[in-house]
């Protein structure tokens, strides 16, 4: 728990010097503004819950995320879309043009 005060602390102060920077706020709003569309897109017209919409959101923009399509995961409490199952992600990679060059 300390560590994580002290992990605020010079987050807060790091921001504080950013700001100072003539563009990072600039920057700072567009990524942000990206993160709150990202999230709405993915929520709304993916049907997800907004914490999946954002963690996809922050995923795709960061390219840091784990999206396999494949990938099951077994604890409740882990899970975070419950829309993914094998059966529909592999008939969703069976009708693209990729997976079926890859096939071959």
């Amino acid at each position: 728990m300390l560590s994580a005060l002290m992990m605020m602390k010079r987050l807060a102060a790091a921001l504080r010097v950013a700001l100072r920077e003539e563009d990072f706020a600039r920057v700072l709003s567009a990524g942000l503004l990206l993160i709150i569309i990202g999230t709405l897109s993915y929520s709304i017209g993916g049907g997800w819950s907004v914490i999946d919409g954002l963690y996809v959101a922050v995923g795709t923009l960061t390219t840091s995320s784990i999206l396999d399509p494949e990938l099951t995961i077994t604890d409740g409490w882990l899970k975070l879309s419950p829309r993914a199952t094998s059966s529909s992600a592999s008939a969703s990679s069976s009708r693209s043009p990729a997976g079926s060059a890859w096939a071959s």
